[in-house]
């Protein structure tokens, strides 16, 4: 798996509440996995976790990491590996099931019936007094999964596609428990620590919505991946409270039981109005009462007092570094409290802008925006340049500000300054290379005689097969056997040096090619496949590829940053498979920010489907032509 995926893995936050910067990386740390269970796989280890308390769970867990053996979850590799997503096509098990035996998996759907599967509607389960439910735990495995909380440092992340956007990722992943297994769910260390937690006694909670709260009972949730991420996180003492967000599909969801978010019975009703000038104590009234006693409550206002938070625009107009130092210095009992009335910072997307905005302080009605500004999605979506133009008020344009920067929603992609790289660098020799060949060797008769076509340059670099043993098979050095390849590579085709922080570590040799079009449109050939062809010829093997960049010359336009068309990608996502089949790492695209070039941008070549994304567009514009 490359940096990028690994990287980008790490960004997900399967945690979905609201939390100050500290808690929020603590959360991010960790994964909840669904694994696939029959009868045998319940074992000792597992039971105890369904009996014990709260404190002595987390005890448990450490006794349990230092063991050298997990528990065995059965596997069925005949069916279901095409995906490392869960979905939501289990069959119900009635809750009559004995409580100390965990029923009979069902039969695996194919993926066209999971497609047309429903998701399932599980109960709570649990009784009023918050006192585990055995029975509810059978119902809920009756789904024929069982959900562990891992550290993200002990999982390898599933193929890259499955998640190009973290933020998007709304659902749990599957996990496998077979080592040198070669599906694609996510796989981890044996002997990792891990928490089961669908056995994790059921606790009522307070749940977000749209800027709103609601106290939940334990038998008004629905069981799903989120609710038991949240428990789990709580019992593991990650976080000293959780205020998770509910599904805006709530039971409707058809992500079913493997949804990150909380279904309930009881949804949020968000209000209407929400001004600045309502105190605190007012605003959350109903849900911190539930979350502390009286005494307590009168002392956790007094400490807000005491720090100059008395009103919700008290709470709205803190910055980022300023809510998250308020956020240190609350005492761990009143974490529960502090969230619940942290959640009015946290706006909904399709919340109409002009409601927003009238949390904070200084900003009276009405609020006269410009005509395509009436969300707080339309306000994040904006570009920088496009933000700063805005003709409204300054105190409007401050809170904007705000409510800019406490999302940060933008993608982020990897960028390289060739300013900054020194001389004989391998991101310096690829660029002096471009940039030589393709004025002597782009003649325009190769295409139409035309000295105004573009020109396009690729250099594919590749490694001694034979020598590279970096990332073999994944993280599997047992297997070691590989086909030697025979053809020598040529003395004239010389080194490149290494990528930084590059999985393979191997010295790199490149190939570079250009585009043709002696006729329209069989007769052209683009450059990658030149390129291609030219490692074809040498006898280099496909998994050998480690590296593709693509410059445009044009004398009409910019043409850069510029992606390989869609023949091209096909055939570089078959290389990259390859690839990954025989190291478990990616080929990463690389492509120029103009003709003269100052920076380069990369991916891996399974995220280059995200190249229409608004975000990528918005990120060319804003932040890689940048001078």
């Amino acid at each position: 798996m490359s940096e990028i995926a690994s990287q980008t893995f790490n960004l997900i936050p399967f945690y979905k509440g609201y939390l100050p910067l500290k808690e929020s990386q603590q959360a991010q740390s960790y994964v909840v996995l669904a694994l696939h269970v029959d009868d045998a796989s319940l074992r000792c280890d597992d039971d105890a976790f369904a009996t014990c308390s709260l404190g002595s769970t987390h005890r448990l867990a450490k006794g349990l990491s230092a063991r050298s053996e997990s528990p065995t979850m059965s596997e069925n590799t005949a069916s279901g590996c095409r995906t490392p997503l869960l979905r939501s096509s289990a069959a119900w098990t009635p809750e009559g099931s004995p409580p100390n035996k965990l029923p009979t998996a069902q039969r695996r759907t194919s993926p066209n019936e999971r497609r047309r599967a429903s998701p399932p509607m599980l109960s709570g389960g649990s009784d009023s007094s918050g006192i585990h439910n055995a029975a509810a735990v059978t119902a809920t495995l009756g789904s024929g999964v069982a959900f562990y909380l891992f550290h993200k440092r002990d999982v390898q992340p599933p193929p890259i596609r499955f998640y190009v956007s973290p933020k998007k990722v709304h659902r749990c992943f599957l996990g496998c428990e077979k080592s040198g297994c070669s599906c694609e769910r996510i796989h981890f260390k044996p002997g990792a620590w891990r928490l089961r937690l669908e056995t994790l006694p059921r606790l009522s909670l307070t749940a977000a919505r749209a800027g709103e709260n609601v106290r939940v009972a334990q038998n008004q949730i629905q069981p799903t991946a989120g609710y038991f991420f949240a428990l789990g996180l709580k019992a593991a003492k990650v976080l000293p409270a959780v205020v998770p967000t509910m599904c805006r599909f709530n039971k409707a969801c058809r992500n079913g039981i493997s949804c990150l978010y909380i279904h309930a019975d009881k949804p949020a009703t968000p209000k209407q109005v929400q001004t600045s000038e309502i105190r605190l104590r007012e605003w959350g009234r109903d849900v911190v009462e539930d979350a502390l006693s009286p005494n307590e409550s009168g002392a956790f206002y007094a400490f807000l007092d005491e720090q100059g938070i008395r009103t919700v625009g008290d709470m709205q107009v803190l910055g980022n570094a300023a809510f998250d130092s308020l956020a240190s210095r609350v005492p761990p009992a009143w974490a529960e409290a502090f969230l619940t009335l942290s959640v009015l910072r946290d706006l909904d997307t399709k919340m109409p802008l002009t409601s927003a905005l009238m949390a904070f302080p200084r900003i009276e009605a009405p609020v006269k925006l410009p005509g395509f500004l009436n969300s707080v999605g339309d306000l994040l979506n904006m570009t920088a340049s496009a933000f700063l133009q805005l003709q409204v008020s300054p105190f409007v344009m401050d809170a904007c500000s705000l409510i800019r920067a406490r999302y940060g929603t933008d993608d982020t992609f990897s960028i390289i300054d060739l300013k900054k790289e020194p001389p004989n660098t391998f991101f310096s020799n690829v660029t002096r290379m471009i940039q030589n060949f393709r004025h002597t060797h782009a003649h325009c008769s190769w295409r139409k005689h035309d000295p105004t076509r573009p020109v396009v340059t690729s250099v594919l670099t590749f490694v001694d097969v034979n020598e590279c043993l970096c990332h073999r098979n994944g993280d599997n050095p047992i297997n070691t056997h590989e086909e030697r390849i025979e053809a020598p590579i040529p003395s004239d085709i010389e080194e490149m040096g290494v990528p930084s922080g590059s999985w393979c570590q191997c010295i790199r040799r490149g190939v570079i090619a250009v585009n043709y079009e002696l006729s329209t449109p069989s007769g052209s050939r683009c450059s990658e496949q030149n390129a291609m062809g030219k490692l074809a010829s040498l006898g280099v093997p496909t998994w050998g590829v480690r590296e593709v960049f693509v410059h445009g010359t044009s004398s009409t336009k910019e043409s850069n940053p510029l992606f390989p068309c869609g023949v091209c990608e096909n055939m570089l996502q078959k290389v990259t498979k390859d690839v990954l089949a025989h190291y478990g790492g990616d080929v990463t695209l690389y492509m120029f920010d103009a003709t003269i070039p100052r920076k380069i941008v990369f991916l891996t070549i399974p995220e280059i489907s995200n190249r229409d994304g608004a975000n990528f567009k918005k990120f060319v514009a804003e932040d890689l032509r940048d001078p």
